[in-house]
């Protein structure tokens, strides 16, 4: 199963690429942590824009996605490292016991987060230079 089909609230992703975009070398901007819920958000761009955005993306000459993951209900979590400029795979799959498992890894950097659920929680576009 695609990453994709794994979250809720992704009906506008799904539209935008039919085929879940990879998840490997992807440039993370935020790691948060919230305790109403608790919560964590994860906020990274995607490698590839889609063959057919929006109007008003297109308009604002956008040429990369950023999405911003809330992963709700945490029941574990492991954070080591918080390097710069952070490229990283990313990979989240099914527990066999419960909820969902993000996994994020880089030099430097390891993230292990067990979740009740992920929901996308705001996907934009803009001009990266």
């Amino acid at each position: 199963m695609a990453w994709i089909d794994l979250l809720d609230r992704a009906e506008f992703l799904r539209k935008l690429y039919p085929s879940a975009p990879s998840l490997r070398e992807v440039r993370v901007f935020e790691v948060g942590l919230r305790n109403d819920g608790p919560v964590v958000n994860i906020r990274f761009n995607l490698n590839e824009f889609p063959a057919a955005p929006p109007t008003k993306w297109i308009q604002a000459c956008a040429n990369t996605v950023q999405v911003r993951l809330m992963c709700v209900g945490v029941l574990g979590l492991e954070v080591q490292g918080w390097p710069s400029n952070l490229i990283a795979d990313i990979d989240i799959e099914r527990s066999e016991k419960t909820g969902l498992i993000l996994t994020a890894s880089a030099e430097g950097f390891r993230f292990k987060g067990v979740f009740e659920f992920i929901s996308v929680d705001a996907v934009s576009a803009y001009l990266k230079a």
